[in-house]
């Protein structure tokens, strides 16, 4: 139901004018000889209901799936035609450069002949609800789901067990949607075979396998995105991986709605993790960030191409110098410390090259961290700060980029046990383009000698792939007897299998080093605007009563620009300083920046979207929806369509809201608001009683979590490190080598 934005626009001015015209109709102007006298006794009219606006015929229901559910996968055929789906040596007589390097991917090790997914998996199933499995089928295991020999127990001896996605499933898909959970409509008509020397025949086999989606994004997105039901076994939905989401809110999808920003050149997913050869051919490796499971298989080519995504994934900065209870950062010039003293410095790391969070994927299994050194003056040292992770995977002092996921108890799920998942407690993974800040102290000793200085700091961002508890149950997993049938199984099967207890290789993706003397500091070298501004940016996310620290980092970074610096630098940081006194109600002073920023580049979504949000925090909602509307043209993004559904719902303009919350809703089907403010429209409008109930049922089965922050809390409450780290903008303490 995509429509053009400025259509749509229309649609809603219209909209109002009908709301608008049926509010008049109702209680209208009457001539002097209609009116009543105040003595007639007349039943008051019940006023009626505005119209529905044109196009709306029910209200938009999330997909359930059909027979596969709880995955979304459809299958053309009543019956599979398995040989489609299954002969991928047949694919290599013509394709054999291709299939070599599937072979080696994440894509042909998506299945039981995964030692890591099948721990997942067996953690996963249930006897008294074995259907669920196929929440988990629709995308590893397509070839056992569409017959459901997914549902009963998986025999290491099934060879469909140890084929992952094929090429047959990816080239089978003849549509495909954003919505996740395997929703992807696939055939298994058989493949036709072409001969050289007929172009009919290559012409039909490229038709059948040379289909729309594979092309697109859709087909990425129908399985890099996922989430829990009450069909999963969950009381609660959870959204689980989403990789669509944030790229399709990004720069590298030319979405500007939130930020402005210098400008990336436009990237899908296949421009990353299909890149192409001097030849022209798409790579078939799936690079990600899959350097456990390279090394797992032995395959150094795999290995060095998930390396190269992650060479240029996130930049690493120290980013400012302070001591003792000063809040605000010291200059090089009016900085001086002394042994006794307390020291502090921010590190800030920027998702600079990932089209999605950083990192990405499964984010409660990843285990990317920073580790901080500080030394003397002759490299002796002084203290640290996440050293001991690379070893023990549980640092308390390691700062790691990852998702912390709760049980029903508020307990931690370290291992991937999915069927426990309740809420998440933090999420420290970084959107596209977006920064994040950790502050590191430590109390200088009085004991410090004064040829200690200078005192150099020493930051590594590490990557692991996976967290060391699920690597270790899944090594245990492996080593059951059923563990071991699989392995051996899947050796006959495929020639080899994976290692599972495999030492995980450690990345060092980027460093940084500081100076710290007695009486100045040195940072790495880097634009001083932009270390300011992309502080400022990592700030924006602090505790309200500390907000006034990003204002001073902006005020920074357009001190560092100068009044006659570039415009477009200079809008940025008006645009982030705004964004912060947004956050704060201070209304009119976000709207004055935001306004300056435009005079400087013109018009640009994220300015309207940003003076739309201002007015909101203050109830201005006549003046919201404009700013809102105005984004909507010319961007497509959930978050305009979010607020300018709640903004026209709050002025009470029910066939405009309605419009508005449809078009969020073709983006994200299961978002709570959207969902609230289709079931709120359709209440107020003249809709049938059906719908109204279909809305409602729809909204109470996807919303929020009402009991998240009481589970949250009981983490909080049994762990200090918990509590801390549930502060977006949090401080480590670095501890004293002695």
């Amino acid at each position: 139901m995509k429509q053009s934005y400025t259509s749509l626009s229309r649609l809603l001015a219209a909209a109002f004018l009908v709301a608008a015209g049926s509010a008049l109709f109702v209680g209208g102007c009457e001539s002097d000889a209609g009116k009543k006298s105040a003595g007639d006794s007349q039943p008051s009219k019940v006023k009626a209901k505005p119209a529905l606006p044109e196009g709306v015929d029910g209200p938009m229901l999330p997909d359930e799936g059909s027979r596969f559910s709880p995955s979304l996968a459809r299958l053309v055929e009543d019956t599979p035609h398995m040989a489609a789906l299954t002969e991928v040596d047949k694919c290599a007589e013509c394709h054999a450069d291709i299939v070599a390097q599937w072979r080696d991917s994440m894509h042909a090790f998506a299945s039981f002949n995964n030692p890591l997914y099948r721990t997942a998996f067996d953690d996963f199933q249930s006897e008294d609800q074995p259907e669920k499995v196929r929440f988990c089928a629709g995308c590893h295991d397509p070839t056992l789901l569409f017959d459901d020999s997914i549902t009963k127990p998986v025999s290491p001896k099934e060879p469909r067990a140890h084929l992952g996605v094929t090429c047959g499933v990816c080239h089978g898909v003849k549509k495909a949607t954003y919505d996740g959970n395997a929703s992807y409509e696939l055939t298994s008509a058989p493949i036709p075979i072409p001969k050289n020397d007929d172009p009919d025949s290559i012409e039909k086999h490229i038709k059948r396998v040379v289909t729309y989606p594979v092309e697109d994004d859709e087909l990425c997105a129908s399985c890099h995105r996922g989430f829990l039901t009450q069909a999963t076994g969950h009381d609660v939905f959870i959204q689980g991986i989403d990789e669509h989401k944030p790229w399709r809110r990004s720069g590298y999808a030319q979405n500007p709605t939130t930020r402005l920003d210098e400008a990336v050149e436009a990237a899908d997913c296949t421009d990353c993790h299909m890149p192409r050869t001097d030849g022209g051919e798409a790579s078939h490796r799936f690079p990600g960030g899959h350097t456990t499971f390279a090394k797992m298989l032995g395959s150094e080519a795999q290995l060095e191409a998930n390396k190269r995504l992650l060479e240029n994934a996130a930049t690493l900065d120290i980013a400012a110098v302070g001591k003792g209870d000063e809040d605000l950062p010291s200059t090089p010039d009016d900085f001086s410390i002394d042994a006794g003293e307390r020291l502090w410095f921010d590190v800030v790391v920027r998702n600079t090259g990932t089209g999605h969070n950083f990192p990405g994927g499964v984010k409660d299994l990843r285990d990317t961290w920073l580790e901080v050194r500080m030394t003397r003056a002759d490299g002796s040292p002084l203290a640290h700060a996440g050293v001991d992770h690379a070893e023990t995977g549980d640092d308390p002092t390691a700062h790691r980029l990852r998702v912390l996921l709760l049980d029903e108890e508020g307990k931690d799920e370290e291992i991937h046990a999915v069927a426990h998942f309740r809420t998440p407690v933090y999420n420290h993974t970084i959107t596209p383009r977006d920064a994040a800040l950790v502050r590191y102290t430590f109390a200088l000793p009085e004991s410090l000698e004064a040829d200690a200085f200078p005192l150099e700091i020493h930051v590594k961002l590490r990557h692991r792939r996976l967290t060391k508890a699920f690597a270790q149950a899944s090594c245990k997993a492996a080593s059951s007897e059923r563990g071991q049938q699989f392995l051996a199984a899947t050796k006959i099967q495929l020639g080899r299998a994976p290692d599972p207890c495999v030492e995980q290789p450690i990345f060092d993706m980027e460093t940084a080093r500081a100076t710290v003397r007695k009486d100045g500091f040195d940072l790495p070298e880097k634009p001083a605007w932009k270390r300011w501004f992309e502080r400022g940016l990592a700030l924006q996310s602090t505790l309200s009563e500390r907000l006034y620290e990003a204002h001073d980092s902006f005020d920074r970074a357009l001190s560092s620009i100068g009044e006659h610096g570039d415009d477009h630098h200079r809008a940025m940081a008006l645009v982030g300083k705004a964004q912060v006194f947004a956050r704060q109600g201070s209304h009119q002073k976000a709207i004055d920046l935001f306004d300056a920023a435009e005079k400087l580049v013109g018009e640009h979504p994220a300015i309207f979207f940003g003076r739309g949000k201002a007015y909101a925090r203050v109830w201005r909602f006549d003046k919201a929806v404009e700013e809102f509307d105005k984004a909507a043209q010319r961007v497509d993004d959930d978050r305009v369509w979010r607020k300018l559904a709640q903004g026209q719902g709050s002025l009470s303009r029910a066939a405009a809201s309605i419009l508005a919350a449809r078009s969020g809703l073709t983006l994200e089907p299961r978002d709570p608001d959207l969902l609230r403010s289709q079931m709120l429209a359709l209440q107020a409008l003249d809709a049938p009683a059906d719908w109204v109930e279909e809305a409602l049922a729809a909204f109470d089965r996807f919303k929020r979590d009402e009991d998240a922050h009481l589970i949250q809390a009981k983490c909080a409450d049994r762990s200090a490190i918990c509590r801390n780290e549930r502060i977006q903008v949090h401080a480590h303490e670095l501890v004293a080598v002695d």
